[in-house]
Order: C-alpha cells, then structure tokens, then sequence
C-alpha cells in the first residue's frame, strides 16, 4: 500500500506540475501589438533655375537681371500648402572673396500670394561673400511663390582665365 501511495501521489505531482507548465507557459507567450499611424506632409514644393552669366573682364563690374540672362527670372519658384513656411538659402559665396571685389545676390519677390505681407519686387533677402547665408524668408500665406535674382559682380584680377560657381542650397521648413 505505500507503494500504491507513492505512486498515486507521484501521479498526483507530475499532473499539478504539467498544469503549472501549461499556466507559465500562456504567461510567458501572451503577447499584443500596437501601431502608431502617421502621414508626412510635404510644406513645400521648390523649383530651381540654374544659371549661366558668361564672361567678365577682370575690373569689370556687371548687373544681371532676368532681362540680360532669362533664369534669373523665377530662379526660385515654391508653392507651400500651409502658411509660414521659411525659406532657407546657404550659399559658398564666401568662398569667392579671394576672386570677386563684389559679389551680391539680391533676392527679389515677384510672385506673391493674396493676402501675404510682402509685395511683388520686395527685397527678401541680399547674399554677399560677407553673409553668404539666409534664413527665415518667411513665406506668410500658403500658395505659390516665386523670387527673382538681381546679380551684381565686379572680379579682381586674375593670373589667367578663372572660372567660378556659385552653389546655393535652398531649404524650405516650417519652423523658423
């Protein structure tokens, strides 16, 4: 009969423990997902005019508008699709100081949309070698917009014929 005991009772233990393994286990791989959904919007939408102004002699000092080289003229179109959005602009012209006595960019409005603040022909902003960056042209209305380039240039001497770039990085954001 003690064998009989010990049995029913090893019996006993091997089902209470196959029932904790079947409880640990549930505990241990119960699991659930969440999901968190979001859409980007694009604030803006830029269009870039390259441009090529030729030749200039050494002392020489020159203004170019949109009438003497053609992609001056909206060189910067954006439409944005919310309000303040600002313009950014970062340029390398301070890397031509050691060719240029002047170099100036100035960036004129000349499409405005309603209600904004500014007005076609506004000055937003001028670039020199001195202050070759801008930011926060602030873009006050939603719509499309677009900034004509006034460029004035008048080179130093140069040792043989110098050809130069100038690169500007436009970045529209929704903060300042």
């Amino acid at each position: 009969m003690n064998r009989s005991k010990s049995r029913r009772l090893v019996g006993v233990l091997f089902i209470l423990m196959s029932l904790s393994i079947l409880t640990a286990s549930a505990f241990v791989y119960q699991q659930a997902n969440q999901t968190v959904d979001q859409n980007i919007v694009e604030v803006a939408t830029i269009t870039l005019k390259s441009s090529d102004l030729g030749n200039i002699d050494e002392g020489d000092t020159k203004t170019y508008t949109k009438a003497d080289v053609a992609e001056l003229g909206s060189a910067i179109s954006i439409t944005t699709t919310k309000a303040n959005v600002y313009l950014h602009l970062d340029s390398d012209l301070n890397s031509l100081d050691t060719y240029y006595n002047t170099y100036n960019i100035v960036v004129k409005f000349i499409t405005v949309p309603g209600l904004s603040s500014h007005d076609p022909g506004d000055v937003a902003c001028t670039l020199t070698p001195a202050s070759p960056d801008y930011s926060s042209i602030d873009l006050d209305v939603s719509g499309s917009w677009a900034f004509d380039f006034e460029i004035t240039t008048s080179p130093k001497s140069v040792d043989s014929n110098t050809a130069t770039t100038v690169t500007i990085t436009v970045l529209a954001k929704s903060t300042v």
